[in-house]
C-alpha cells in the first residue's frame, strides 16, 4: 500500500564538484556537454558584488534523468530532447511560481486594505467617542462630579 507524505518533495541542488563525481566527466567535458545541448544549464544560487553569476549549481531530478538516459543508452539527441524537456519544466514551473506570488500579492495587497479600512473606521469612530465624550462632560460637570464624589 502507497503512502503520501504531506510533506513537499525535496529536490536537492548539486553544485558542480558532485555533479562530475555522479557523471564521471570531467570539467572541460562537462561544460561542452552542457554548449552542445547534452546536459542543462545551471541554476544560479548567488551574486557577486557586479551581478555575475558566482554559485551555481544542478538540480538533482535533472542530473539523475540525464544519467540515466546515458545510463540507458539514449542517442545524444534523444539526450537533447530530454534536456530541452527539463529546462522547459522549469521554465513553467517559475512561472507557475510568479502566478502563485501574483495571487498571494494580490490577497494580500485586498487584506491589507481592508486592515487600514478597519483601521480608519476606529480611528473615526473613537474620534467621534472622545467627542462626544468632551461635550457631554464639561467643566462645570466635571466639577459636579469631582465634588459630589467627594461627599
Amino acid at each position: 500500500m502507497a503512502t503520501t507524505s504531506a510533506l513537499p518533495s525535496i529536490n536537492p541542488i548539486y553544485r558542480r564538484h558532485l555533479v562530475l563525481q555522479i557523471t564521471g566527466y570531467g570539467r572541460s567535458t562537462f561544460y561542452r556537454k552542457i554548449a552542445q545541448g547534452l546536459f542543462t544549464h545551471p541554476v544560479n544560487l548567488g551574486n557577486d558584488k557586479s551581478g555575475n553569476a558566482c554559485q551555481v549549481g544542478w538540480p538533482a531530478n535533472e542530473v539523475e534523468a540525464i544519467n540515466n538516459a546515458r545510463i540507458a543508452g539514449k542517442s545524444d539527441d534523444e539526450i537533447k530532447k530530454l534536456v530541452i524537456a527539463l529546462e522547459s519544466a522549469r521554465q513553467l514551473a517559475a512561472q507557475k511560481l510568479d502566478e502563485l506570488i501574483a495571487n498571494q500579492t494580490q490577497k494580500l495587497g485586498i487584506l491589507n486594505e481592508s486592515i487600514i479600512s478597519t483601521a480608519a473606521i476606529r480611528h473615526s469612530f473613537g474620534q467621534e467617542i472622545l467627542t462626544n465624550l468632551e461635550k457631554s462632560t464639561s467643566p462645570d460637570q466635571t466639577q459636579a462630579n469631582v465634588s459630589g464624589g467627594e461627599q
